[in-house]
């Protein structure tokens, strides 16, 4: 049976003397936050999805043979990207939300972990997409996705993701990023570029699934995906 083991910020607990991981947290859906409306005359009520709340999982640890107390303490830190072993092509964004106990270490040689988890899990190796002209994308994760689209064109550009457009202005500038996460366009060092698109940064957005793509006076467009799962 091979042992069980977390990757936290691209380094594998097995490099760290001593530290042995007891118990991997459940695998749980991130909770729905909604509004929940009474109507007159209508049975139940109105419910309305608002997105997903991060949520709290426990880590269980130990230590064993030759180790170093404030070495684990230091592994796990504030957080950040974690990979559990039961889910070895999943990545987590979590935050430590509870030091370590030194003391609880140190007596009993087992603590917990308690990390405050975003709400979205990604693949851990995902390629991006490549296209020279229309073409198709997929989102391979159970809800739709914040893509990140680094396009390369000229003159009046277009990038239409399933039917909803963005117009850019490529004439002086001929590579840009649109990041449909954080809404905003910039160049390549950073600078912003909204006021050359025209448009709904929230259109570009993926469906679970195939995603269809046409493009006008866009020569290179790589999309990176960001698949997520709840």
């Amino acid at each position: 049976m091979k042992q069980n083991y977390v990757i936290v910020n691209d380094k594998p607990s097995w490099e760290i003397d001593g530290l042995v991981i007891l118990k991997y947290p459940p695998i749980i859906r991130a909770p729905m936050r909604i509004e929940e409306e009474q109507v007159d005359n209508r049975n139940g009520s109105v419910v309305t999805e608002l997105g997903y709340d991060p949520y709290d999982r426990e880590l269980e640890i130990g230590l064993v043979g030759d180790y170093d107390v404030n070495r684990v303490i230091s592994y796990f830190g504030l957080g950040g990207q974690i990979v559990f072993g039961n889910e070895p092509d999943k990545v987590y964004t979590v935050n430590i939300v509870d030091e370590v106990s030194f003391e609880r270490l140190a007596h009993n040689r087992k603590a917990t972990v308690a990390m405050h988890c975003q709400p979205f899990k990604y693949q851990v190796s995902e390629q991006p997409t490549a296209l020279n002209g229309n073409g198709f994308y997929m989102n391979y994760g159970n809800i739709p996705s914040a893509p990140l689209y680094h396009i390369i064109g000229s003159g009046s550009a277009e990038l239409t993701v399933n039917g909803l457009t963005v117009s850019i202005d490529m004439s002086q500038q001929n590579e840009l990023y649109i990041d449909t996460e954080g809404l905003e366009a910039y160049a390549p060092g950073g600078a912003l570029k909204n006021s050359l698109c025209v448009g709904s940064y929230v259109g570009l957005r993926s469906l679970v699934g195939l995603n269809n793509v046409e493009v006008q006076n866009i020569e290179k467009l790589e999309i990176f995906r960001k698949s997520r799962w709840v």
